[in-house]
């Protein structure tokens, strides 16, 4: 639903406003998605919405005999419905300002947009009298098509006891700007903290990489909580020594994990491949915390079996089997 002319998402309605006074709106299309280009609709629905109001009497042909030759009226349209169709009435497109390559060409062009303007005035003045017109539809989008079309025509209402002037057309062109110039700060706001973010990743690796190289010379056996172990054991991120989530980057694993560092003894994670734990203490065991950070549960029976107690007399005090 993403109206990329407009830079938002979007639910649209073809609006056909008279060229003449008092510039009423005469025909509104069903909303559709503002994914869909203007002038694709505009070919699908065109011939049975506009040709037979446009079709011209015997006693209009007699009034404009210069225009004899065409059955239909013509209609004005802006840049965006540039293209081929096949249609039975004239189809006069606002021509692009690369395309005016004599003063003939620049004049025929303002003439045109200058009949064009009411469509901009009538939109000015509805999104005057009707404050859902100025932000998002919060109803739902079955609600669309009643809710515009009565919009559409009491601004009609309105248009007969006040009649379009060019401070509409400068409202309307107001709103437009604020919100072309609201969406390139979303989008600058959104490029920055993605800007931020790679280089804080950058600047993180880079600390990892450093401290890789410099503790790679021998075994770190100071197993604090998750410590950093030799080559094959998975190296840690010096930033995460306050608790931060791990990432195992996935060039060594199927797939990217995070899990939580815990201390020793918490028993709710198993740290990647521990080799150079403390083997008596029981603490850390083979690939990392075995059981709740204990051997079993940190003691045999009611004795000290696993902490260094085993050999030195408290084995056969009594405390064994008690």
């Amino acid at each position: 639903m993403y109206d990329a002319h407009h830079s938002m998402y979007a639910m649209k309605k073809e609006v056909a406003v008279m060229a003449n006074p008092l510039h009423y709106a005469l025909f509104a299309s069903c909303g559709f998605i503002g994914s869909q280009h203007d002038f694709a609709f505009f070919k699908k629905h065109a011939g049975e919405t506009y040709t037979s109001y446009l079709r011209k009497t015997r006693r209009e042909k007699l009034l404009y005999p210069e225009y004899q030759q065409d059955d239909c009226w013509a209609t004005l349209w802006d840049s965006g419905y540039r293209g081929n169709a096949e249609l039975l009435f004239p189809k006069i497109t606002v021509p692009r300002h690369a395309d005016c390559h004599s003063e003939e060409d620049v004049a025929e062009m303002r003439l045109i947009a200058a009949k064009r303007v009411v469509v901009e005035q009538f939109f000015g003045r509805m999104k005057k009298l009707w404050l859902l017109t100025m932000k998002p539809y919060p109803f739902h989008d079955r609600h669309f098509d009643m809710d515009a079309d009565n919009m559409i025509l009491l601004t009609n209402e309105h248009i007969a006891s006040l009649r379009l002037d060019d401070a509409d057309d400068s409202f309307y062109r107001r709103w437009h700007n604020s919100v072309v110039v609201k969406k390139a700060t979303q989008q600058n706001k959104r490029k920055k903290q993605v800007e931020d973010y790679r280089a804080r990743k950058r600047a993180r690796v880079t600390r990892s990489n450093a401290g890789l190289l410099g503790g790679a010379g021998g075994e770190d056996s100071d197993m604090d909580g998750v410590g950093n172990t030799d080559g094959d054991s998975g190296d840690v991120d010096g930033d995460a020594a306050a608790g931060e989530p791990i990432v195992v980057d996935s060039s060594d694993t199927e797939s990217e994990t995070q899990f939580e560092r815990g201390k020793p003894g918490d028993g709710g994670v198993r740290a990647p491949a521990m080799q150079g734990g403390r083997q008596g203490g029981g603490a850390q065991h083979d690939s990392g915390l075995h059981g709740d950070g204990q051997h079993g549960d940190g003691q045999h029976g009611d004795g000290q079996h696993g902490d260094g107690q085993h050999g030195d007399g408290q084995h056969g005090d009594g405390q064994h089997g008690d």
